[in-house]
């Protein structure tokens, strides 16, 4: 399905009555909902030494406890991972594809629980 193209009046102290700026809405409604699928079954990690734990149910809580909280050394598994997290949220690869990627990383690193 083709792209709209609509225009939206701009209003500002630069810009002239005249000028528009392009808005793009996309052909499919639900193509927005499916950017972040869940995991079919959430992946459990450890977040610190006394035993706390995180639920990880989606590729954007992935990515960015990959990228904010991922303890230790960051090696090929945290890297495939990540790459996983980017080609999902590209629509090249589907979501089982970042969840086994992050259970390897997280079981590399030591950080899986009870899988």
């Amino acid at each position: 399905m083709a792209r709209k193209r609509l225009t939206t009046p701009v209003v500002g102290a630069n810009s002239g009555p005249d000028v528009e700026l392009p808005r793009y809405l996309c052909g499919n409604p639900l193509w927005t909902a499916m950017q972040n699928p869940k995991f079919a079954q959430p992946v459990t990690v450890r977040i610190d030494t006394q035993g706390a734990q995180t639920v990880i149910t989606d590729a954007n809580e992935c990515s960015s406890f990959l990228l904010r909280n991922w303890p230790g050394k960051r090696g090929p598994a945290h890297r495939a991972a990540l790459q996983a997290c980017h080609d999902a949220s590209a629509d090249k690869k589907p979501i089982s594809t970042v969840r086994r990627a992050f259970a390897s990383a997280a079981r590399e690193a030591g950080i899986l629980v009870g899988q």
